[in-house]
């Protein structure tokens, strides 16, 4: 019977222990609630703001970096655009040599290109040709005035002739030639005798304006070449009085040749540094024309910004690519890191503080 009776009494002091002991949890919870609540909300906006700003930092590194790649992009177009309008320039002003005179001579036509110094500042011409237009009935009173010529070198009067001999209703033969500060003898060839060459050039004559060709090799007629020099032409037609009307018919024409690796030599600048500038003639289904720059930035992550150049019926397009991190200073690379970093970090503290001050709080009430 007693214990029976001890053994109540044990149970009811457990029973009370834990009852005090659940009250004193329940106190203790009532009084942390609102501090976790608060903490909790702490940490959701400092969270939400530090994304906010990290986004926001992110964004502002992404536009300088792709704006400053459009800048290069816009300072190479404007580059080739100049430097295509000075060859241009420069066959308009032979043009009008032709077209202010009855008959140029092979000296004229020297003398002209070497006072404008051709070679020492227009490097990117690699030849540049007069080409006559001549029907079957002048062929002959052609090749004698041809061969007439004071201003030719004595070993080449007796021998020019337009060939091939085929005979044709109109021939297009090499009559001048001028390559860097050296002349060229006298080739006489007819370039129509390719259909598709002929057709080009009468199309070229009845417009009165530079046309451009399709990529070729520069070195094809040369069958000592074995190198492959891509390139293309430019052609300019003369008439006989200067005045063109729609309808008149072209005298001659001036064909200029162009080396791509020259004209298009370092044609974007120095701010490019780190990108990759190609080229490509989209007339040839676009055959890569041209390269400059770094070509590692194609194995990381890049963006790729295009536009296209068009003069004389031909288009070429420029692409440029950049890593996502061009023209970017390493403190502007690492911003949005340090904006991210930063903000865990006051969070952190922020949480700290905080959760201190409420312990503090609870010890003093005690």
């Amino acid at each position: 019977m007693k214990n029976s009776t001890a053994r109540r009494e044990r149970a009811q002091q457990w029973f009370e222990k834990s009852r005090e002991r659940g009250s004193l949890l329940l106190s203790r919870a009532r009084h942390r609630r609102p501090a976790f609540i608060i903490a909790l909300l702490i940490l959701v906006v400092m969270l939400a703001g530090t994304t906010i700003a990290w986004q926001q930092a992110w964004v502002r590194v992404h536009n300088d970096s792709e704006q400053r790649a459009e800048q290069v992009l816009a300072n190479t177009y404007d580059t080739l655009k100049d430097r295509l309008m000075i060859y241009t320039n420069i066959l308009a002003g032979t043009k009008a040599f032709f077209e202010s005179s009855d008959h140029v001579t092979r000296g004229e036509f020297n003398d002209y290109l070497s006072s404008i110094q051709l070679k020492e500042k227009y490097a990117g011409f690699s030849a540049i040709s007069y080409v006559a237009k001549v029907s079957d009935t002048d062929k002959s009173t052609f090749i004698a005035q041809t061969r007439a010529d004071n201003t030719l070198p004595a070993e080449s009067k007796p021998n020019f002739t337009i060939y091939p001999t085929a005979t044709r209703d109109v021939y297009y033969p090499i009559v001048y030639t001028y390559k860097g500060s050296t002349p060229l003898e006298i080739v006489g060839y007819d370039l129509g005798t390719k259909p598709a060459r002929a057709a080009s050039l009468e199309a070229d004559g009845a417009t009165d304006s530079a046309t451009l060709s399709d990529t070729s090799n520069l070195n094809s007629s040369d069958v000592t070449q074995k190198t492959v020099r891509p390139g293309f032409s430019m052609t300019v037609p003369i008439y006989s009085d200067g005045n063109y009307k729609t309808g008149d018919e072209a005298t001659g024409y001036l064909v200029a040749t162009f080396e791509y690796k020259l004209i298009l030599a370092n044609v974007m600048a120095n701010s490019g540094q780190g990108a990759l500038l190609r080229i490509f003639d989209q007339a040839n289904g676009g055959t890569q024309i041209y390269e400059q720059g770094d070509t590692t930035v194609l194995v990381g992550e890049h963006r790729t910004q295009t536009t296209d150049y068009t003069l004389g019926g031909k288009t070429w397009r420029l692409e440029l690519y950049t890593p996502t991190s061009f023209g970017l200073s390493s403190p502007d690379q690492n911003l949005p890191r340090v904006v991210g970093v930063s903000g865990l970090i006051i969070t952190a503290l922020l949480l700290a503080y905080f959760l201190s001050g409420s312990d503090l709080s609870r010890r003093h009430r005690r």
